[in-house]
């Protein structure tokens, strides 16, 4: 039986940030980290521990300091930063911790322009799209709202509608549960 290539592959990846007069400060280091396709993985630890670094190295966002990550079988760090751009706006969907929504455009216009970046859905459908996968999270009657005028809670949907509007083989989140939120059994439930 044909093992199926696992959708991310992180190999001996370390990074360090300088913290001068030669000293530095390791946040990652990971041996080896295989992430199969069509699954939901779970990232774990206390604060400051590297999560977030190691999510920015698995989008491409951050260089390691030493190692190799493969999405899909492309080593991401062999290509030069224009086509990692690209690759990664067409294979990686990433809700950022903050969101990352670009104040000066609607809901609909900052899920359109993740689109455009992308080149893997027809320009003549990123209108219906956007508004398709906005509709799915509720956000119908916010379309044309600006991320000042949302509630965090509606930013974060737009930001997952941005992650999601590519249809990427991989989607990260950092910290999909707001800090507001408890967690019962691995899921996010309002507070009480």
């Amino acid at each position: 039986m044909e093992h199926a290539q696992p959708a991310v592959t992180v190999r001996r990846v370390t990074k360090s940030f300088s913290l001068g007069a030669g000293h530095a400060l390791e946040v990652v280091d990971v041996e080896h980290l295989a992430l199969p396709t069509r699954s939901c993985t779970v990232l774990k630890g206390r604060s400051g521990s590297g999560k977030t670094t190691l999510l920015n190295l698995i989008a491409g966002v951050s260089l390691p300091t030493a190692g190799t990550i493969l999405i899909g079988d492309t080593e991401i760090f062999t290509l030069p930063e224009p086509r990692r751009d690209r690759f990664r706006a067409e294979h990686v969907g990433y809700v950022f911790q903050t969101f990352n929504l670009l104040s000066a455009f609607s809901a609909l216009e900052n899920v359109m322009l993740s689109m455009m970046f992308a080149r893997t859905v027809p320009r003549r459908q990123h209108r219906a799209r956007a508004r398709e996968i906005l509709g799915r999270l509720g956000l119908e009657d916010r379309l044309a709202h600006k991320p000042a005028q949302l509630s965090r809670g509606e930013q974060q949907r737009v930001a997952i509608a941005r992650a999601l509007a590519n249809d990427p083989p991989v989607v990260l989140a950092d910290e999909p549960c707001p800090v507001s939120t408890r967690r019962r059994r691995g899921r996010c439930w309002p507070s009480s």
